[in-house]
């Protein structure tokens, strides 16, 4: 019973893997975890058809979120809206050693990347980054430090339980390879578990509006599978009822990348921003419709699926830079 007591202590610790390794493999039976969740393949039919690389109508904010790994960098890139209703952009892997200086560079690289809007081809780039501390630690600390002069709100993040999505700022210590600089870099928390049980009440929303998350139709099954990799279920803690996040499958680095852009997307404040605001920047990003502006596809679809840089209908303008800084709010 060994194996079957290490696959219980993995199981209350988050991780059903072992669990059901040892259930389907050992016991020759089917083992799911039970809890509540959204269904990968209910949110994959409903996947709409606008390009990925693309900003569709409705989206007027471009925020990233990056999981850190070994041996490559999770990009995943929303378009937000009024209400937090938001659109898939992008998801990009690249590979290479966190902890070699020249393997950042293509990743600093593709941050500064623009994305064409669907309604008249202006080219949005991001407007807040939130990039994972907790695995290559000193390494990610070093970059940010380094590259926060060059890329907008870029923020050095580590999830916690039981803290707001926005969570406290601490400062930390850069100290790597030689270079020390003592509280150096601001990190922030991430209220991994709230972000969570955010995205699993958007995801029950059924009509595009408010708290909406649209998907495309190029996106491939594993990344849905990935944004589905976690359920959530009721566990008995020291004679208390808890709620506990617990992964289904190994990879869910979709799922933490889309919580680190809503971090980005509300740690820039725009859940708190007045419509006043939002007409503001619908007027740059979506001016109305006349001879002069006209859109450059239905509103929902690019001319072209490829992902370019610059729509084909079209010559490309660019947004003011100025116009993605932080708004004040008083």
């Amino acid at each position: 019973m060994d194996e079957y007591e290490k696959a219980s202590r993995a199981l209350v610790e988050g991780d059903a893997g072992p669990m059901t390794t040892f259930t389907n493999e050992t016991l020759g039976e089917a083992w799911e975890l039970k809890g509540e969740g959204a269904d990968q393949h209910a949110l994959q039919a409903r996947a709409e058809p606008y390009a990925l690389h693309t900003v569709p109508v409705g989206g007027l904010m471009l925020f990233a979120g990056v999981d850190v790994q070994h041996t490559w960098w999770d990009i995943n890139i929303w378009a937000f809206g009024r209400g937090l209703e938001s659109w898939v952009v992008d998801h990009h892997i690249i590979e290479g050693n966190p902890a070699n200086d020249a393997d950042w560079q293509p990743v600093h690289h593709y941050l500064q990347r623009r994305y064409p809007h669907c309604w008249n081809g202006v080219t949005m780039g991001l407007t807040a980054i939130s990039i994972d501390s907790s695995d290559q630690t000193q390494a990610v600390y070093n970059w940010v430090s380094k590259a926060q002069s060059s890329l907008p709100n870029l923020r050095a993040i580590k999830g916690k339980p039981g803290i707001p999505i926005v969570g406290a700022v601490t400062m930390q210590e850069v100290n790597y390879r030689g270079r020390k600089i003592s509280r150096g870099i601001k990190l922030w928390g991430v209220g991994v578990d709230n972000a969570k049980d955010l995205l699993l009440g958007q995801l029950t929303i059924k009509e595009p509006g408010p708290g909406y998350l649209h998907f495309s139709n190029q996106l491939p099954r594993e990344w849905f599978e990935q944004l589905t990799a976690e359920h959530r279920v009721l566990k008995r803690v020291n004679g208390k009822d808890i709620l506990k996040w617990i992964k289904r499958r190994a990879r869910n680095e979709v799922l933490d990348g889309r919580n680190y852009a809503m971090h980005a997307a509300m740690a820039h404040g725009i859940h708190k921003w007045p419509e006043s605001k939002w007409r503001q920047l619908e007027q740059a990003i979506q001016p109305a419709q006349d001879l002069f502006n006209p859109p450059v596809a239905d509103g929902t679809a690019p001319a072209s699926t490829a992902p370019v840089s610059t729509p084909t209908a079209r010559p490309a303008r660019r947004v003011d830079d100025n116009l993605f800084a932080p708004i004040s709010l008083q």
